[in-house]
């Protein structure tokens, strides 16, 4: 691709990308959740048709030549065994000739249905393997030596009968082995596969016919069993097809850990089957039928039989469909070999109407959704559930709604809304819509796969197949959201720090926003998931938007266009995980140098690659006259585009300015870091609107990758806009930086640099922003941050499991300080609490000054010993007075015990902003009595950043965050809540933790605020409802 530049406003405009290059040194991202579990290999047993029908030649195999539908079973099975035999523990049955209470015949007919017990395959040696597929799936003769072949009199079907029988190899139950029409011979004893305490027992019968001969006599069923629900027959009558839903209720209903019989008391992990780590064990149930030959009621009965377990029921009519039934529902069971146990539900927003929307993935299917809760004050809880993007629809009359293709409709639904990429034509990015028409750059089924659709090959006529097994999906139709915050843009809150623009260009900007709210007609939702979309979801609690949208739909899906030479591994139906969309969003409100106002956002990639993209979500003229809500792409960045070379995994926050000049030119610049993966640390600044570098700042040509930076703006005293003056950022060798700049006309310039502390190793890094805080009376600004990381392959090694690390509160002198100069802070007491969830902490008081003169650190050390804790998100402050941050400790599973994963815990301290000393201001609930802990820790679990009134959360002196009050944009449905700055009043501040839970401590509002020069007194704060974390 021929590469071209040009330049505006003294700057290069960036050129297309060929790719996103993977490189890393000293980072290198995890490609599923650092926290997992292994599970332990599913037991999966088929039960499988070789009835007499099963000759019929009316199949095609793979060459397109007649085949039998027996012979289509024997190469399905094998490739089930060969992709699957590292996965599962796998075997199967037949059907046997027909029930034991129909055997009529004197003599004893063999009736034994178990063909291949369930065996772990990847013991095999790859040349056993082959020995065992030749000569027992598919040898040369394969009518007689197959174990998949069909036998004489086995014209029948009794499917009742072979559930039942089946179920007791998982069971550990004796099978019968023959019968006449006087007696049955069972095995002598018998003893379930299961190995793990915690393991999961599937069923999958494949059938071609209806049920005959079938039914199930006394005889048949293990002592114990209820005989009034399990005793069926059809009597001999050929167009009676029996309904064994019950029997498949029977199995969901059993739980093995007592009903099976074990060959010893302990399982493979030396743990007794109810021991920690153990799991109700029912048999689960999946079908398919095979053919045309199925009736519609034998249908119905197949449907009916996996509802009780929530299996997958599947119509296959020929070879290739036969084929992708099984592998969807082997996918469905099998997790890959890293899936996760301990998923992170994100709690990072409310809406005015107290909504709090939550993202949740499942590690089985790479799938995600969000879900909204409105508080309850009764609880004082977000506990009812408002909807969510799984939600099944249904019409008036309650029946479930299918699109035209007979799948079932949810709230994200396919073909909804609006799909679109960017597109580069050789000077700048513009915005491509993509239709089966017009799908370029992917091929219309993968598009397809993208927009919703599960089957893009059965779209005939719409588009065109290409041929590729695609992984199915489910309920939910967006990808996992696992890393990537969920953020929440409100049409009535400007992104844009008006705090540092003068009163005219402040009142203009109010305006703007007002006409946003009046007109946009939609607030968003926006994640970034592992499917490559960013998706904008319509944020409201119910009904509809103005616009016509409803809650929990998506309006815009946007696909980067780097990740087009991925698509085949996204939807593939042997999919590896692997990250995509795993970054941050960031919003910003600007004026630019056309005289218009914009609402931007960009987001990056985090571990799913080395790049981030710009897009415009509401623009409006400067008089207001003309507006619009027109998504558009501004710009697409990897680091193969010219002058980002140095760009690492982006992990980095991205803060904004909206700069003025002399001569009244105005544009916004985003500034962050280059990411992690790389050897040197840079800072970018870029135009946001087309992704121009403007400058970039080298901190250190061997710090391996610069982290977010916390900005500090003040107003331009020529245009009332904003300029910038320093930034505050570290990087993963451990080094913190200060840089000051100067603006001369139009260009930022670099005033000084300096160094102000470093850990000396990578094994500390510094990846979460610094929380900056001016002190009230000498200016001088205090740095918070803590070192450690939770992405990198090396975060969870033996060596990261024993480094300490430190949070840090550190005064800006303006040179390098020794971490010996700062004054140590130590956990003095841990107590037992009433409640059991959480242990009390107590931290030290060393400190004899109201201000140190270098700082403060806290080691993370728990009962003596360094663990690996470290700090992963940023602090924030409470009120005037106090830093509040939370710690995280990854806790390897055992790894001869795959029911005991991957585990977390974490601690979360108050402490003075000054001095680190113990913070003591949280009060009982009820007797409003100061309690004396100022810390708590939770041992499976692990603490979010809080929020609450009179809780900063984010940067204050930055130039995107604005935390005023706005008499102007007051609305009972808005999003600004006025609170009371009384000190007497109580406050409260919430930790949501990695897996859901909420944790409060209550404070009174002048415990938190300092002499009557803080905030408390000197102006109005506010408390929007929607900006957490």
């Amino acid at each position: 691709m021929k590469k071209r530049l040009f330049l505006a406003f003294g700057v290069a405009l960036l050129i297309p990308h060929a790719g996103l290059s993977q490189e890393s040194l000293d980072f290198k991202p995890h490609n599923e959740p650092l926290v997992k579990q292994n599970p332990p290999k599913p037991n999966i047993l088929m039960v499988l048709d070789t009835s007499g029908s099963m000759n019929g030649r009316d199949m095609r195999d793979e060459n397109n030549r007649p085949t039998s539908r027996i012979a289509v079973l024997r190469k399905t099975v094998e490739d089930l065994l060969t992709r699957y035999r590292k996965d599962a523990r796998i075997g199967f049955t037949t059907l046997g000739p027909r029930a034991s209470m129909h055997v009529t015949s004197g003599t004893h007919m063999d009736i034994d249905i178990l063909k291949q017990p369930i065996t772990d395959f990847s013991n095999m040696s790859d040349q056993q393997f082959e020995t065992y597929l030749k000569t027992k799936i598919r040898p040369a003769n394969e009518t007689r030596q197959s174990l998949l072949h069909n036998p004489p009199n086995t014209n029948l079907t009794p499917l009742t009968f072979a559930i039942y029988e089946a179920s007791k190899v998982l069971r550990g139950k004796p099978m019968i082995k023959s019968a006449n029409k006087n007696s049955r011979r069972k095995e002598d004893s018998r003893t379930a596969p299961i190995t793990y305490r915690c393991q999961e027992q599937h069923m999958i019968l494949m059938t071609d016919g209806d049920g005959y001969y079938d039914g199930l006599a006394a005889h048949n069923l293990v002592p114990g069993d209820p005989q009034t629900d399990l005793l069926v027959s059809d009597r001999r009558q050929r167009n009676v097809a029996l309904d064994y839903s019950k029997h498949t209720q029977f199995l969901w209903n059993l739980d093995l850990r007592t009903d099976a019989t074990f060959a010893r008391n302990v399982d493979n992990a030396g743990k007794g089957w109810s021991s920690k780590g153990s799991k109700p064990m029912p048999i689960y149930f999946n079908a398919i039928s095979f053919g045309s030959s199925v009736g519609a009621q034998s249908k119905k009965i197949l449907e009916k039989s996996v509802k009780p377990s929530n299996g997958i029921y599947v119509s296959a009519l020929d070879t290739t469909e036969l084929n992708r039934a099984f592998h969807q529902i082997f996918q469905k069971i099998i997790q890959t070999q890293s899936g996760t146990g301990a998923v992170e539900d994100q709690q990072n927003t409310h809406t005015t109407n107290s909504v709090r929307y939550l993202t949740k993935y499942n590690p089985k299917s790479w799938t995600g959704i969000i879900q909204a809760y409105q508080y309850d004050p009764q609880t004082e809880s977000f506990s009812k559930l408002l909807w969510s993007t799984d939600d099944l629809l249904k019409n008036n009359n309650g029946v479930q709604l299918k699109d035209g293709w007979g799948q079932p409709l949810y709230r994200v639904q396919p073909n909804q809304g609006k799909f679109v990429t960017g597109v580069f034509n050789g000077n700048s990015w513009s915005t491509k819509e993509l239709t089966y028409k017009n799908a370029a750059p992917l091929h219309p089924a993968k598009l397809a796969w993208i927009m919703g659709h599960e089957e893009p090959n059965n779209m005939r006529g719409t588009i065109t197949p290409d041929g590729d097994d695609y992984r199915l999906r489910g309920a939910s139709l967006m990808g996992a959201t696992i890393n990537s915050d969920i953020t929440y843009f409100a049409t009535d809150v400007p992104n844009l720090n008006l705090d540092v623009i003068s009163k005219q260009q402040r009142d203009q900007f109010i305006k703007y926003i007002d006409k946003r709210r009046r007109t946009m007609g939609v607030n968003y939702l926006i994640t970034g998931a592992n499917d490559g979309l960013i998706s904008f979801i319509a944020a409201e609690k119910s009904g509809k938007t103005s616009q016509g949208y409803k809650p929990g739909t998506r309006v815009v899906s946007y696909f980067p266009s780097f990740f087009a030479k991925d698509i085949k591994d996204i939807t593939h139906i042997y999919y590896n995980h692997q990250f995509k969309v795993d970054g941050t969003t960031h919003l910003f409100d600007f004026l630019d140098r056309n005289q218009t106002y914009r609402s931007i956002g960009i987001t990056s990639m985090g571990s799913g690659g080395r790049a981030l993209v710009g897009y415009q979500l509401y623009q409006a003229n400067k008089n207001l006259t003309t507006y619009s809500s027109e998504f558009k792409v501004n710009f697409e960045i990897t680091n193969e585009t010219p002058g980002f070379e140095d760009l690492g995994y982006t992990f980095s926050e991205v803060d904004f300015i909206n700069q003025g000049t002399i001569n009244q030119d105005t544009r916004a610049l985003a500034i962050f870091g280059n990411g992690f993966g790389v050897k040197k640390s840079i800072v970018y600044i870029i135009d946001p609107m087309d992704g121009a570098l403007v400058t970039k700042v080298l901190l250190s040509n061997n710090g391996l990758g610069a982290g977010s930076p916390s900005l500090v703006t003040s107003e331009d005293p020529h245009t009332g806009l904003q300029r910038l003056d320093a930034l505050y950022v570290g990087d993963y060798s451990g080094d913190l930086y200060k840089v000051t700049f100067t603006t001369e006309n139009a260009d930022i310039k670099v005033r000084s640099k300096t160094k102000l502390f470093s850990t000396g190793t990578s094994m500390q890094p510094i990846t979460v922003r610094p929380i900056i805080y001016q002190h009230p009376k000498n200016k001088d600004f205090w740095v918070y941050f803590g070192t450690g990381h939770d992405r990198s392959l090396k975060d969870t090694s033996p060596e990261a499991l024993k480094e300490l690390h430190y949070f840090y509160g550190l005064r800006d002198r303006n040179d390098l300080t020794n971490i010996n100069q700062l004054v140590t802070q130590e956990i003095v007491n841990i107590e037992e609490n009433d409640r059991s969830d959480y242990l009390k902490l107590y931290t030290s008081s060393n400190s004899q000054m109201k201000v140190e003169e270098y700082g403060w650190k806290m080691p993370l050390i728990y009962r003596n010993q360094s663990t690996g804790e470290r700090v992963v998100k940023s602090a924030v402050i409470v009120g005037d007075k106090y830093v509040n941050f939370s710690s995280w400790v990854y806790r390897p599973g055992d790894p001869k015990d795959p029911c005991l994963g991957d585990s977390i815990s974490g601690n979360e301290m108050m402490l003075d902003l000054y001095n680190g000393n113990a913070g003591l201001v949280y009060r009982d609930s009820e007797s409003g009595e100061l309690l004396k802990h100022n810390g708590r820790h939770l041992n499976d679990d692990a603490f979010g950043r809080p929020t609450g009134a009179w809780i900063t959360t984010r940067n204050t002196y930055g130039g995107s965050y604005n935390h005023g009050f706005i008499d102007e944009l007051v609305d009972e449905y808005g999003s600004y809540a006025p609170i009371s700055k009384d000190p007497k009043q109580k406050t409260t501040k919430t930790h949501t933790t990695y897996k859901g839970a909420n944790y409060s401590e209550t404070m009174l509002i002048g415990d938190i605020f300092g002499p009557p020069e803080s905030d408390l007194t000197s102006g109005k704060r506010l408390y929007i409802k929607q900006r957490a974390i």
